[in-house]
């Protein structure tokens, strides 16, 4: 069961059923009816799912989807809709997939790379390669900016970066070397039908004037594997004519405007001003932040080589305090060193002196012995013995 008067339209992500969106949701619905059979028994991953029903949709074919958005409202709307066994839904970012490596056979990615920044753009694309099999397939729609927003001079307030076909192209063959682009858009056609009918006999009338389609969006089947047998051509009708009666309403007010041409044009003209210059005070208020983020910025720096001249001044004052510290030492040691030197010559001196007494005593012993061995000295000895005695 469905609760659509739970979650409001927004313009950002599609809620089945709301008034006035006849066409986005046929073009939604398109999408991903027109890749059942691809997805028939492979573990899907629909990457910003939004409110679920492509999910829904891909699960009646899919061995399991699951459905990713960073929206936690949208989730929790997702899990009140639409309840299967084969389908989950959780919170998550498409630079941070919350699935495992090489988990799933299809990445599914609709109107969704339009929304990020360039370098979200570049952390998506390498996380569909780190969840997607190494010959799985991605599948991934985007608006042609050339056709979207070029010729009409339109602007989406959730767009971030559009791509033109070529660049689309060029981005896709980073994550797969084979692609295959599909155009998608309204065309209006002219039926014959008896009511019973599915399907119409297409006649081909003025064939010579056949020009080159500006289909808004497109479509991308990408994978290593070969693609070329995959076709998702297709055609839906609008049985009820609801985009019929919607054109109707939308010529009614032209042919309103049209009455006043040129007053609609200046209007148009003070708008587009208007907007002008509401980007430009964006855009200057953008470069007042960044210029003030960068002062800021050369402040800290400043700050820092500040704190690091401090601190090389200290180190510079305290290897001048051991520079002079160890001239001291150096002077003390020298100081040492010449008075070791004066008791070395000092200790020679004395050694010298005590020899010469060494060899003085020798002499003197030696003429002491010869004395005492003359016969003068022996007498005057034995003399000096009987005076002693007599004493």
């Amino acid at each position: 069961m469905r609760g659509n008067e739970k979650m409001n339209f927004t313009g950002e992500r599609l809620v089945l059923g709301k008034k006035g969106i006849e066409q986005l949701e046929m073009e939604h619905l398109h999408r991903y009816t027109s890749i059942k059979e691809l997805v028939k028994g492979k573990v899907v991953l629909d990457i910003a799912c939004g409110t679920g029903y492509g999910s829904a949709l891909l699960s009646e074919k899919a061995q399991y989807v699951y459905g990713v958005d960073i929206s936690p409202e949208t989730i929790e709307y997702c899990k009140q809709n639409y309840n299967k066994c084969n389908l989950s839904f959780q919170e998550g970012n498409v630079c941070e997939i919350p699935l495992e490596d090489h988990k799933v056979d299809i990445v599914v990615s609709y109107e969704t790379i339009e929304h990020i920044s360039e370098e979200n753009q570049l952390k998506f694309k390498k996380e569909i390669k780190r969840v997607l099999k190494q010959n799985g397939l991605l599948i991934m729609s985007t608006p042609n900016k050339y056709v979207y927003s070029d010729i009409p001079k339109y602007r989406n307030e959730f767009h971030i970066k559009e791509f033109y076909k070529d660049e689309f192209e060029t981005f896709l063959r980073d994550i797969c070397k084979n692609v295959k682009i599909f155009s998608q858009g309204l065309q209006i056609c002219d039926v014959i039908d008896d009511g019973k009918q599915s399907k119409k006999h297409q006649l081909e009338i003025k064939a010579e004037n056949k020009n080159r389609n500006l289909y808004q969006y497109m479509i991308a089947i990408c994978s290593n594997n070969s693609i070329e047998e995959i076709n998702l051509s297709s055609i839906i009708l609008d049985k009820d004519n609801l985009l019929f009666l919607l054109t109707s309403k939308y010529n009614d007010i032209n042919q309103m405007l049209s009455m006043d041409s040129k007053k609609y044009s200046e209007k148009n003209i003070i708008e587009q001003k208007e907007n002008y210059i509401q980007e430009q005070r964006e855009e200057l208020e953008n470069r007042h932040i960044i210029i003030e983020q960068k002062e800021n910025y050369i402040q800290e720096q400043r700050e820092e080589l500040e704190n690091r001249h401090i601190i090389i001044e200290q180190k510079e004052n305290y290897i001048q305090e051991q520079k002079e510290e160890l001239e001291n030492r150096r002077i003390i040691i020298e100081q040492k060193e010449n008075y070791i030197q004066e008791q070395r010559v000092a200790i020679e001196n004395e050694k010298d002196k005590f020899n010469k007494q060494q060899n003085q005593l020798k002499i003197l012993k030696s003429e002491l012995e010869r004395i005492k061995s003359t016969k003068c000295y022996k007498l005057y000895t034995s003399i000096n013995s009987l005076i002693r005695r007599k004493n």
